[in-house]
């Protein structure tokens, strides 16, 4: 079995292309960036004009990017200034930035390539540790729903006993509970009733 990164397959996957559906593309674009050898990105180049969709023209950049060749530089970063907003095309300049930086090359774009990539860095490890966060808070839930529910435990050797205990109803002229040794009227009825007035007794 023929291994995938010969340049003969890389040639014959190159004018297979043009004539494919998008998802064909998609899939080649792919493979065509892991193939390296030399003169892999000048066979690339001209596939990049050709491409009318903008994301598969993107794909072909970054393929062609991948090949760290000098010569690719100027044409795949057209392809990147067409929308540098665009984060699927950040992956051209991480390319490039590495290419340079191994090279000794002076672009004068090194510096924004790096603020670039930094923020994109920073906010993909955010983003892997947000989703680890829910990943996390997920499997708990799911662990949750499946346990058994919680039974509470009855101690049978201590006797229940209601947190309000039933309470005898004492009379006006009685004496009064608390032992104060005067009336229920004059003492706690009072304390409990303070709107009441002492003449209605």
């Amino acid at each position: 079995m023929q291994a995938i990164s010969t340049p003969r397959i890389h040639h014959q996957a190159i004018e297979f292309y043009p004539r494919k559906p998008w998802y064909v593309r998609n899939y080649l674009s792919g493979a065509l960036e892991n193939i390296h050898y030399e003169g892999a990105a000048e066979k690339l180049l001209p596939l990049i004009p050709s491409e009318k969709d903008e994301s598969m023209r993107a794909s072909l950049a970054i393929a062609t990017a991948s090949q760290f060749d000098e010569a690719a530089i100027e044409t795949v970063l057209q392809i990147y200034d067409e929308d540098v907003s665009d984060p699927e095309r950040h992956a051209i300049i991480e390319k490039l930035f590495a290419l340079a930086s191994v090279g000794g090359l002076d672009l004068p774009e090194m510096p924004e390539w790096e603020t670039t990539i930094t923020k994109d860095w920073a906010r993909y490890q955010n983003l892997s540790r947000r989703g680890n966060e829910n990943a996390q808070k997920i499997i708990r839930l799911a662990q949750q729903a499946h346990s058994p529910p919680r039974r509470r435990t009855v101690d049978h050797a201590q006797p229940i006993t209601p947190s309000h205990a039933p309470t005898t109803r004492v009379g006006r002229n009685e004496s009064c509970p608390c032992g104060s040794g005067e009336k229920h009227k004059k003492c706690c009825l009072r304390k409990s009733n303070p709107a009441t007035d002492e003449t209605e007794f």
